[in-house]
């Protein structure tokens, strides 16, 4: 393989707590898990492609540059286009595992969660 050549990373179908799930692989060796239901949306709207990106507090995320509605390309999380959460709202993790992204343990967070969160991390 040439150096500028980029691996490609296949998903792969298993099982994961009793339910069928769908592994993304990500940069940095990580692996993303998402609901099998969910899959065939966010490869067509976002694509198959995702990487590991991390929050400087040593979380790790899945996430990929995708063009918004003016043409400008920003970041979104793999959590995000699950929940298809909109511009402001901000998704939690239930089982502390930004990797899971499985439909079940993603919830968006109320405005007073929000706050809450950033007051306990000083931000």
């Amino acid at each position: 393989m040439k150096p500028n050549q980029k691996k490609t990373r296949q998903h792969w179908w298993g099982e994961y707590l009793n339910q069928t799930v769908v592994y993304v692989p990500l940069t940095a060796g990580e692996i993303a898990i998402v609901d099998v239901e969910d899959w065939p949306r966010i490869r067509q709207q976002y694509g198959p492609q995702w990487h590991c990106a991390g929050d400087g507090q040593g979380r790790r995320y899945a996430c990929r540059s995708h063009p918004n509605d003016d043409g400008k390309y920003r970041q979104v999380t793999l959590q995000r286009a699950v929940l298809e959460a909109k511009r402001g709202q901000r998704v939690k993790t239930l089982n502390g595992n930004p990797l899971d992204c499985r439909r079940a343990n993603l919830e968006i967070m109320t405005p007073g969660e929000g706050r809450n969160q950033e007051r306990a991390h000083g931000r």
